[in-house]
């Protein structure tokens, strides 16, 4: 059972899979075929990848985010 106690719907492999779609073909989240879960469980996993993995390296995503927009 996940960490929060609730059930997963889709697995992380699907939403794995699903993410390293969009990266690989450059579609937006919106445009996923539908053999993977819905766009916006696929874009809530990738934000919590990507939060995780700048926590285990100290990135700040804020700072990130305002750098983006000079």
């Amino acid at each position: 059972m996940p960490k929060g106690g609730r059930l997963l719907k889709y697995s992380k492999r699907e939403l794995l899979n699903a993410v390293l779609y969009v990266l690989r073909s450059g579609c937006t989240w919106r445009d996923l075929p539908g053999d993977f879960p819905p766009w916006p469980a696929v874009y809530m996993q990738f934000k919590q990848y990507t939060q995780a993995y700048a926590k285990q390296y100290g990135i700040d995503i804020e700072v990130v985010k305002r750098t983006d927009k000079q």
